[in-house]
């Protein structure tokens, strides 16, 4: 653990250039008191109630475990819930929907940043959804008798040959957990291999199969509002990341030369990278593009929208035909294809879905997606789905029975915070 620390400060100079390459300097700058926990207004200290702590990386674990808080907060009116994030954006998603008690960026991971909100928050118990093991916040957790839960836990195959490689350092980590709540038996084994005593691991299914789609009333005004007509083919390509977008763009394009009547929402990953793809998108044709911030109250028709705010995709996915979840064409591990699915829309996705491996045998099975390599993988599955309406409505049901296979897990999940909590 000296190791560790001595090696985690030393990597601080490159931790700090990698947050200004991700989220630029001026809002690196302004979380740097966050993350060090050193800023002193907090609307915790002034409230008496005992806490709970939980902690999301990014925008697709703060969706995931929003059901829960919801859930956990309603049952439990006399505590306080607080709510870190790694990411900017997850904070302002998590922030927007009014989550918590208090929201914020998540501490570094040194005792002496954890101890500070541990002194000021006091919790009862700490929540960590999925993969959220830093060792020295686990340290300071149980020095401080704060018991660490662990919820939609997972560990890919990456991440578990990763700690593999250091089993003896993992294993005295890991086992500090008070309890863990795996997505399957096949995460809850990699748990228990890396530390976890068998008795505080259980399989309590996967949140994000029990986040319900907000559906649209009026769906024809929903895409007028948008640049679209209520005929429109639409192709959604959702959380894509740097290197696809290029792959993309040539497989519309050759659906246009084709003659085929498509447009196409664009939605990155990185919400600043809108202004470059959609003068992108201008270099490469006639298209008429924009920004969803830069939309006016009367759009007209639009080719291409490129959505530059947060929180609005999810709901997105009901305007399309079919969708393509990004981080899958690059080595990345992919992003949520159950967000699509719930409205009956095919999923495309690329190789690389690690991230959703259990969930993309599901889909492959009963061929409610598709695996596509290139532009001309992508081009043909659009064929298909542009020119055989019976075939697009069949993947699209099977995508949506994938999504609603294993519901419950909020629910089993919420068993075991409070029957924590209980002891």
């Amino acid at each position: 653990m000296t190791l560790y620390t001595v090696l985690s400060f030393l990597s601080l100079p490159l931790l700090f250039l990698l947050f200004v390459w991700r989220f630029g300097l001026k809002k690196t700058l302004a979380g740097l008191s966050e993350r060090s926990g050193m800023d002193l207004v907090s609307s915790g200290e002034a409230d008496g109630r005992p806490a709970v702590w939980f902690h999301a990386s990014s925008v697709g674990e703060v969706k995931a475990v929003q059901p829960l808080i919801a859930a956990f907060r309603q049952r439990n009116p006399r505590l306080r819930i607080f709510l870190t994030t790694t990411t900017v954006n997850g904070k302002a998603l998590a922030g927007k929907a009014c989550m918590a008690d208090e929201v914020r960026l998540a501490p570094l991971d040194f005792k002496g940043c954890v101890r500070r909100l541990i002194d000021r928050w006091k919790p009862k118990m700490v929540v960590l959804v999925e993969t959220e093991i830093w060792p020295q916040w686990i340290v300071a957790f149980s020095e401080n008798a704060v018991p660490v839960l662990v919820v939609n836990g997972r560990l890919s195959d990456k991440a578990f040959r990763a700690y593999s490689l250091l089993g003896g350092f993992w294993r005295r980590v890991f086992s500090r957990l008070s309890m863990v709540g795996a997505q399957s038996a096949r995460n809850a084994d990699r748990f228990r291999t890396l530390g976890v005593p068998s008795d505080r691991v259980r399989v309590v299914g996967n949140l994000k199969y029990d986040v319900q789609p907000k559906r649209a009333a009026d769906l024809a005004a929903r895409r007028r509002k948008y640049g679209f007509t209520p005929d429109d083919f639409i192709w959604i390509c959702g959380s894509t990341h740097e290197g696809e977008e290029e792959t993309l763009l040539k497989a519309f394009i050759g659906m246009r030369r084709k003659g085929e009547s498509i447009k196409m929402i664009l939605a990155p990953r990185n919400i600043d990278r809108a202004g470059g793809l959609l003068a992108a998108v201008k270099d490469h044709g006639p298209f008429r593009g924009e920004r969803r911030s830069l939309l006016s109250s009367d759009p007209g028709e639009l080719d291409v929208l490129v959505l530059d705010v947060m929180g609005e995709l999810g709901e997105l996915y009901q305007l399309g035909q079919v969708a393509f979840v990004g981080g899958s064409l690059i080595r990345h591990g992919g992003q949520n294809p159950l967000e699509p699915a719930r409205y009956g829309v095919p999923v495309l996705f690329g190789p690389s879905m690690e991230n959703f491996s259990e969930m993309v045998e599901s889909f492959l099975k009963e061929k409610g997606a598709v695996v596509v390599r290139d532009s001309q993988d992508l081009l043909a599955c659009l064929k298909l789905y542009r020119g055989d309406e019976s075939e697009r409505l069949r993947a699209g049901a099977a995508a949506a029975r994938v999504a609603g296979l294993q519901s419950g897990a909020v629910e089993r999940t919420l068993a075991m915070i409070e029957s924590a909590l209980s002891s």
